[in-house]
C-alpha cells in the first residue's frame, strides 16, 4: 500500500509530462509498475484521525532502504500540483555526465540538454551537426558527420576509398531516385570475381519491358548452364513465361547474344536479352480482387478501385547497373515511378474497411487528409546525401557524410492541411557533437509549438475502444485532469544526481481517482514525502476516511489499516505534519517556453526516462 501511495504522487508527474512530450506512453508504462491491491500486513504504520473523519496516514521508510540520499515529493489536489525533488551525491566524478531540461505547456514544448563522456580510444576526431525546422513557410533538415577512427579491422588493405551519393524526390503521385556507389579496392580483385549487370524495367504501350546485359561466373556443379543460344532462349522463356502465367499474362523473350566460356572457377556467362510481359496488369487486377473477396467486410467497389489503381501505376524507369573488376566496384540505381497517388488512397480506403488491423480510424483519416493536401498543393520533397570513406594513413579510417532535405510548395501544403483541420506543428531541432579536451561532448535542443499541441499529442493516447478497460479508464482520467504545464530538470555530474520535476493540472482529482481505482487506493487529497538514507516518512491525507462517529473499530475496518497500524483517535498523538512546499512548486513551474532553438535533441526521451527512473527509485520505498 505504501508503495502504491508513493507511486500515486510520482506517477502523475510522469503522466503529465509524458502526455505533453510523448503521447503519454511513458506515463502508461509507469502505471504498469504499480503493485496489486493491498493485502494483510500492508497497512499504514500510523493513522491520525480527526473529529470530522479526515485522516492522515503515515508510512515510515526503513533506514537504508532509500537508494537516493534525499527525496522530497508532494501532491495536492487542492492546489492541483505535483512536485518531486531528488538528490544523490557521488564519491567520484562520473565518466558520463549530462543535464536535461524539459518544459511543456498546452501549446508548446521545449527541451535542451548536454551529454559528455570520455572519448573512446579508437576515436581520433569526431564532429556532428544536425539541424532542422518545420514552420508554416518551409521545412528543411541538414546533417553533417565527420569521424576519424583507428582502423582495427584492417579495412585499409581491402578498400582504398569509397563514395556514395544520391537523391530522392517524392510527390503525392511520384517518386524519382538516383543513387551511386563506388569502391576502389586496395587489393586486386581476382578475375573469377569480375561481373557486371545492366538491367532496366519500364512500361511501353501497356507492356512491361525488361532489358538485361549480364556477365557473371556460374558454378556448373550447382546449376545447369545452357550450352548454346537455343538452350539459353528456352531457359529464359521458361523462367519469365512461368512468372507471366502466374498473373494470367504472357512473356516473349528476345535473346540478342549469349556466350558461355569455361574459365578458372567455373563458366563465365555473358548474355543480353529483352523480355516483354503482356496482359500482366489484367491478371494482377483479378488476383487483387480474388484476394480481397476473402474479406467480406470489403465492398466490391473498393476492391475494384484498388485493383484499377494498381494497374495504373506507371514505371517510367527502374534500372540497376553494377560492375566488379580488378580495380573495385561501381553501382548505379535509378527509379522513376509515377501515378501511384490513387493507389495510396485506394489502399487506405480498403484498410479502413478491414477489421482488426490495429490501426486507429482517426489515424487513417488523418493520413488520407495528408495525402489529399500533398496532391492539392503539389508538394515536392527532396532529400540528397553524399558520403566518403578514405584512409589518411595505414592505421586509420576517415568518414564523412552529408544529408539535406527540403520541400517545395510547403506553405501551400500547410494551407491545404489547415483547410482539412490537420494542424502543422512548428518544430525546430539542433544537435552538435565534437571532441573537447579528450571528451565527446553533445549539446541538443528541440521545440514544438502549436495552438492544438496538447490535443494532438493526446491523439496517441488509447481510448476506450482501442485499449484495455483499465488503461482506457486511466487515460480518460488523465484527459479529465487537464494538465496545464510540466517541467523537468535533471543533471548527473561531479556533484551527483539531481532531479526536480513538477506538473500543474486543472483538475488533479480526476487523475487521482483514475489511478486510485486501478490500485485500490484511498481518495487522497495530498501526499507529502521526506526521505534520506537514514529513513523518512510519507504522509497521506484522506478526507472523509470515516463517515460518521469516529471509533477505533471504524478506523480498524479501513482497508489501509491493519493490526500493526498505530491508531491515534481525535486529540491523541503529536500532529505537526509537514505540508507540500506549494510556493516552491509554483515558482518552479513559473516559466516561459523558449522555442527559438532547434533540435531532436535527446531532451524529451532522455528526460522522461530520467523521470521514469526516478519514479521506480521512489517506488521501491516501503
Amino acid at each position: 500500500m505504501a508503495r502504491n501511495l508513493i507511486n500515486l504522487a510520482v506517477v502523475v508527474l510522469v503522466a503529465a509530462l509524458a502526455v505533453q512530450a510523448a503521447g503519454a506512453s511513458v506515463g502508461n508504462a509507469a502505471l504498469q509498475q504499480q503493485e496489486p491491491a493491498p493485502t494483510a500486513g500492508s497497512g499504514a504504520d500510523a493513522i491520525y484521525v480527526s473529529e470530522n473523519g479526515d485522516a492522515v496516514l503515515v508510512y515510515e521508510a526503513t533506514p537504508g532502504a532509500n537508494d537516493v540520499n534525499r527525496t522530497e515529493f508532494g501532491l495536492s489536489t487542492a492546489e492541483n500540483l505535483a512536485y518531486l525533488r531528488m538528490s544523490d551525491p557521488v564519491e567520484d566524478s562520473p565518466e558520463v555526465r549530462g543535464a536535461f531540461v524539459l518544459e511543456a505547456t498546452r501549446n508548446a514544448l521545449a527541451t535542451r540538454g548536454n551529454l559528455s563522456m570520455p572519448t573512446p580510444d579508437a576515436i581520433r576526431s569526431f564532429s556532428v551537426t544536425a539541424t532542422g525546422s518545420t514552420t508554416n513557410e518551409s521545412s528543411q533538415s541538414d546533417l553533417s558527420l565527420s569521424v576519424t577512427a583507428l582502423d582495427e579491422s584492417g579495412m585499409s588493405q581491402a578498400i582504398k576509398t569509397a563514395n556514395t551519393s544520391g537523391s530522392v524526390t517524392t510527390t503525392a503521385d511520384s517518386v524519382r531516385a538516383t543513387g551511386r556507389l563506388s569502391v576502389d579496392s586496395g587489393i586486386p580483385v581476382p578475375a573469377s570475381a569480375h561481373q557486371s549487370l545492366d538491367a532496366s524495367l519500364s512500361t511501353e504501350s501497356g507492356e512491361y519491358v525488361l532489358t538485361v546485359e549480364q556477365s557473371t561466373i556460374r558454378n556448373p556443379q550447382r546449376q545447369q548452364i545452357p550450352r548454346d543460344e537455343t538452350a539459353a532462349r528456352e531457359a529464359l522463356q521458361l523462367q519469365y513465361g512461368s512468372l507471366a502465367a502466374a498473373l494470367d499474362g504472357s512473356a516473349s523473350v528476345d535473346l540478342e547474344s549469349y556466350e558461355a566460356t569455361e574459365v578458372s572457377g567455373g563458366v563465365r556467362v555473358e548474355q543480353a536479352y529483352t523480355v516483354r510481359l503482356s496482359g500482366v496488369d489484367e491478371g494482377l487486377q483479378q488476383s487483387v480482387r480474388r484476394e480481397l473477396a476473402r474479406s467480406p467486410e470489403i465492398p466490391d467497389e473498393q476492391a475494384d478501385r484498388l485493383a484499377t489503381a494498381l494497374a495504373d501505376v506507371e514505371i517510367e524507369d527502374v534500372s540497376l547497373q553494377y560492375s566488379v573488376d580488378g580495380d573495385g566496384a561501381t553501382a548505379n540505381l535509378r527509379v522513376d515511378v509515377s501515378n501511384y497517388g490513387d493507389l495510396a488512397m485506394a489502399y487506405l480506403e480498403v484498410i479502413s474497411s478491414m477489421e482488426n488491423t490495429g490501426v486507429m480510424a482517426s489515424d487513417l483519416d488523418r493520413l488520407q487528409a495528408t495525402l489529399e493536401a500533398q496532391r492539392a498543393a503539389d508538394l515536392e520533397q527532396t532529400m540528397t546525401w553524399s558520403g566518403t570513406l578514405s584512409h589518411p594513413d595505414s592505421d586509420s579510417v576517415h568518414g564523412e557524410f552529408e544529408y539535406h532535405a527540403s520541400a517545395s510548395n510547403w506553405a501551400a501544403y500547410v494551407d491545404e492541411l489547415e483547410s482539412r483541420d490537420v494542424p502543422s506543428i512548428e518544430t525546430r531541432y539542433a544537435i552538435e557533437g565534437a571532441v573537447e579536451d579528450e571528451r565527446l561532448v553533445f549539446d541538443g535542443n528541440a521545440s514544438m509549438v502549436d495552438a492544438r499541441l496538447y490535443e494532438e499529442l493526446l491523439r496517441a493516447v488509447p481510448v476506450e475502444d482501442e485499449a484495455s478497460a483499465e488503461t482506457a479508464r486511466v487515460m480518460t482520467a488523465l484527459r479529465a485532469a487537464q494538465p496545464q504545464r510540466g517541467k523537468l530538470v535533471t543533471r548527473y555530474d561531479a556533484d551527483g544526481f539531481h532531479l526536480e520535476a513538477g506538473a500543474a493540472f486543472d483538475n488533479l482529482s480526476a487523475l487521482r481517482d483514475g489511478i486510485s481505482e486501478e490500485a485500490t487506493l484511498p481518495p487522497v487529497t495530498s501526499v507529502v514525502g521526506r526521505m534520506d538514507d537514514s529513513g523518512g516518512s510519507t504522509y497521506v491525507t484522506v478526507e472523509g476516511a470515516i463517515d460518521g462517529a469516529v471509533s477505533e473499530a471504524e478506523v480498524r475496518s479501513l482497508s489501509y489499516v491493519d493490526d500493526e497500524t498505530t491508531v491515534y483517535l481525535p486529540g491523541e498523538g503529536q500532529r505537526d505534519f509537514p505540508s507540500m512546499d506549494v510556493e516552491r512548486a509554483q515558482n518552479f513551474l513559473d516559466f516561459e517556453v523558449t522555442t527559438g532553438a532547434s533540435g531532436p535533441g535527446f531532451g524529451p526521451v532522455a528526460a522522461l526516462l530520467a523521470l521514469l527512473g526516478a519514479t521506480l527509485w521512489v517506488a521501491r520505498k516501503d
